[in-house]
């Protein structure tokens, strides 16, 4: 909103120079138009009103109640224009439009209606006041008879186009607004790309280079734990390497499904029981422990085809997120999986401590994780994956008040 302020006044001050330059062209160009002095008097006016506007600005007074101001200023600045310039017959009439396209960028939708509002009732009771003679032509000469049909009807198209101006600027505010959000996005996933890109160049390599040997290591480990006599504390030892090498070649392995998420095949698979699968799977773990109560909303049976291994990744990923948002495993986790026409839906709710809006932002970022000893690869990977299928995946979260995940899938 700040940022929109600043715009506005130095927008103003080009605008008004521009009407400056325009009026000094027409006053050459045509007998009946606004003296010099009242041109100059209204530029400096703006001019003067820049000055306060700035002064606003800079000391950070509620900026929505500034843009109010600016632009109900304008438009009696406007109407002031439009009086001087001979009314009904005023080649000013169009510029009530600006204050009303400027509102609907710097403010919220209804404030274009506002404004249109402000627009209409100004403009129509000057050229009332002027009909009625009770406010008389600024010239003798800008004097002319006309009947109040005539009259009426000027005034009901200039409040159609009013408020037409309104609904048509909300519409393409609206379109700009989405536009940049889709070219955010865009350019988070190009930026993604190139990461993913140069991962991918040391991902095979890096495989290659580490497996087998993780591999040596944790079987020569666990066959002399098996068959040397040792101390208590030695095979607590050996017992660690063996766990600290699966749990590299996990990363790997995680490493690599999130490189090359496509490599997995797929197959008609029933999703609910995948689900049960790593629940149960994470009960046995002690992952998911006594305090945590878990919700599960399934249909009996979710038929979709795709590889058994990535779904059991995104719910283990989910799930797993979910319980470390949890303080202390103590909370509530949802887990709802639906089919609706053709698409499912999963959604994972828990009442956690959230995420902020940086967190929010970086979430799907390969090596960032909101945890301790994370590795920043579960969501990544989710979100490389429910790319693959088409599918769409939305986070809603606050701080202390929990996350929502859903995943959109369609049923191809």
């Amino acid at each position: 909103m700040k940022k929109r302020i600043l715009n506005l006044i130095l927008y103003r001050l080009l605008i008004i120079t521009t009407i400056l330059g325009s009026a000094l062209i027409i006053q050459f160009i045509t007998t009946i138009f606004l003296s010099l002095k009242v041109i100059y008097s209204l530029v400096g006016v703006v001019y003067g009103l820049s000055i306060i506007y700035f002064l606003l600005y800079y000391l950070n007074v509620n900026y929505s109640f500034q843009a109010y101001l600016q632009l109900i200023i304008d438009l009696v600045i406007v109407t002031f224009l439009v009086y001087f310039s001979g009314g009904l017959i005023s080649p000013f009439i169009f510029i009530y439009i600006l204050p009303i396209i400027t509102s609907s960028i710097i403010l919220h939708k209804k404030a274009s209606y506002i404004i249109a509002s402000f627009s209409s009732i100004m403009f129509g009771g000057l050229v009332d006041l002027m009909y009625f003679k009770i406010l008389p032509f600024y010239k003798p000469e800008q004097e002319f008879e006309v009947s109040f049909f005539h009259v009426l009807y000027n005034i009901l198209v200039s409040i159609i186009a009013f408020f037409a101006v309104a609904f048509l600027s909300n519409y393409l505010a609206e379109n700009l607004k989405r536009t940049g959000e889709k070219l955010r996005e865009t350019q988070k996933e190009l930026f993604r790309r190139k990461k993913l890109a140069a991962i991918g160049e040391m991902a095979v390599g890096l495989a290659h280079e580490l497996r087998n040997p993780l591999a040596a290591i944790s079987g020569s480990i666990q066959v002399l734990n098996s068959e040397l006599k040792l101390k208590d504390e030695h095979k607590s030892l050996m017992e660690i390497v063996v766990k600290e090498s699966q749990r590299l070649s996990q990363t790997m392995e995680q490493f690599l499904a999130y490189t090359f998420p496509g490599s997995y095949p797929k197959e008609k698979i029933n999703l609910s029981e995948v689900l049960k699968e790593t629940i149960e799977s994470l009960k046995k773990d002690y992952k998911i422990t006594k305090n945590c109560k878990l919700i599960v909303n399934s249909d009996d049976s979710i038929l979709f085809s795709g590889n058994k291994e990535q779904f059991r990744q995104i719910f283990i990923n989910l799930i797993t997120n979910s319980l470390k948002s949890l303080p202390d495993n103590k909370g509530i986790i949802e887990i709802n999986l639906l089919k609706k026409n053709r698409e499912i839906e999963i959604k994972v709710k828990d009442n956690g401590r959230g995420m902020s809006e940086e967190e929010k932002e970086r979430i799907f970022e390969p090596f960032f994780s909101r945890f301790e000893k994370g590795k920043g690869l579960g969501m990544a990977i989710v979100y490389r994956i429910i790319e693959e299928y088409g599918g769409k995946i939305n986070i809603s979260s606050q701080e202390g008040k929990g996350t929502e995940v859903k995943i959109i899938l369609p049923i191809t």
